[in-house]
């Protein structure tokens, strides 16, 4: 899809990646209606604010007939409320659900028929890595992602046939407000999330995979059911790839000789309350070796790429909770 004279609606256009998707449009040459609950705060230069309320349908029906020219919808807002699935507050797992999953269906849903009627256009749909990857500390947000890449393909498939193309973007953490407490050098530039999904738009894939982390839990979801998925360890992520849920990991099996005593990477996550106790924002990741994962960690210690942190369980949270870890690292500990 051009982009050049299309009309874009972007919700969540305010503040964060919306923001730079929408300032990106309108350098691009695009009508850009800036969708936020209060438009006041998505005044930009070049931008039309538009009154976009996710939890509200007459909100969304309202800016529906007010973007009667838009060919291209960009479903970005979202919310994060840190629960967990199954002892979190019922109602915040709700308000997930209705802002990250029946929010974009309620929008989509409004704007198919006006995009249709303008000649087709396209849909992009933010998701997150947290699509596929599903925290004990973030339960209810990855579910509502997961439950938005379904409703993804689905409308890929009802609305091809209308001229609509619909693709996702999966990203990790950002340097945003909404990832406040996440270490800098887990984040990544929002801007260049923007600059990706725009590029992506034009050439019309149905998945754009904004960084390192991504591209790597993409890849080993489509691997054999019994690989490790700690061999090959993903890349160290790049200046403007520098986020990941996973970055460090704390191993609970007993002690196996020399090989924990080296760091490798794991993609699976619970949080640290006695890190969030002394401030510390970014969760222990851990892992449970068994003896293909092991085999797996040797040959990536002989290939020299994994690097040596610390290996008893009290010097490992007290490295990682001090920061001294680094992006790529991943502490194991032996207990």
């Amino acid at each position: 899809m051009e982009l050049k004279d299309a009309v874009a609606v972007v919700t969540g256009a305010n503040r964060g990646l919306g923001r730079h998707l929408a300032a990106q449009l309108v350098a691009r040459g695009a009508k850009v209606y800036a969708a936020a609950r209060r438009p006041e705060a998505a005044d930009m230069p070049g931008v039309v604010p538009l009154r976009l309320d996710l939890t509200d349908e007459a909100s969304i029906r309202e800016a529906a007939r007010t973007a009667a020219d838009a060919t291209l919808l960009v479903n970005n807002a979202g919310v994060s409320t840190g629960t967990p699935l199954i002892a979190g507050s019922p109602e915040a797992v709700r308000l997930e659900m209705e802002v990250n999953f029946f929010g974009p269906l309620a929008v989509t849903r409004a704007f198919a028929p006006v995009i249709e009627s303008n000649g087709g256009g396209a849909v992009l749909n933010v998701l997150s890595v947290l699509s596929w990857l599903h925290p004990a500390g973030l339960g209810a947000y990855a579910a509502a992602k997961a439950a938005a890449w379904a409703l993804t393909g689905a409308a890929r498939e009802e609305l091809a046939p209308r001229g609509i193309a619909v693709t996702a973007l999966h990203v990790g953490y950002m340097d945003t407000d909404m990832a406040a407490g996440v270490p800098a050098e887990q984040k990544t530039d929002p801007a260049e999330v923007a600059a990706q999904a725009l590029s992506g738009i034009e050439t019309g894939p149905p998945e754009i995979l904004a960084d390192d982390t991504t591209r790597y839990v993409k890849q080993r979801l489509a691997a054999p059911p019994n690989a490790s998925w700690d061999a090959p360890a993903p890349p160290a992520p790049g200046a403007n790839q520098q986020h990941a849920p996973p970055a460090h990991t704390t191993s609970h099996r007993r002690r196996a000789g020399p090989l924990l005593r080296q760091p490798v990477h794991v993609l699976s996550s619970r949080p640290s309350r006695r890190a969030a106790r002394r401030g510390v924002t970014y969760s222990f990741l851990f892992m449970r070796a068994d003896g293909d994962q092991l085999r797996g960690i040797t040959r990536l210690v002989e290939a020299g790429r994994i690097r040596p942190v610390v290996d008893r369980t009290r010097e490992a949270m007290d490295y990682a909770e001090k920061g001294r870890a680094r992006a790529g690292e991943v502490v194991i500990a032996t207990v």
